[in-house]
């Protein structure tokens, strides 16, 4: 947010937030849950926007954060293998196949997932990780 904003006001769906100036501070609900916090901004009087964001998001597919599993994702999955990563890219949620790695194969999984293929993607537990020895 440019220097000049200032935030106005901002509320979360479970937890609590406070702005302190241009910061927000969240606090979180004593149960780990997603959550969600919306915020506006202005410039002197003026209103700039409002936006959200997401917190302790871990949904497998939504790479891209928006809350849906979608093409979108996909492509931003293309975009990280090849070295062109969007700026929302969150990591936990691209392993989509359950192999451990971010690869294609993970986009792949996720379009198949998208048009019906497979009804769901790999979730944490059947991951096949590394064994840490």
């Amino acid at each position: 947010m440019p220097e000049d904003y200032h935030l106005y006001s901002a509320y979360a769906s479970k937890g609590i937030v406070e702005i302190e100036g241009t910061t927000m501070k969240y606090t979180a609900p004593e149960t780990a849950a997603a959550d969600i916090i919306y915020f506006s901004y202005y410039q002197d009087a003026v209103l700039k926007g409002f936006s959200r964001f997401y917190v302790n998001r871990d949904t497998k597919g939504d790479v891209n954060g928006d809350g849906d599993v979608d093409i979108a994702d996909a492509v931003c999955i293309v975009n990280y293998v090849v070295g062109k990563p969007n700026t929302t890219f969150i990591e936990a949620a691209a392993e989509a196949n359950g192999d451990g790695d971010i690869d294609i194969a993970d986009a792949v999984h996720i379009v198949n997932y998208v048009v019906g293929k497979i009804s769901a993607l790999a979730p944490r537990s059947e991951m096949n990780m590394a064994d840490p020895e």
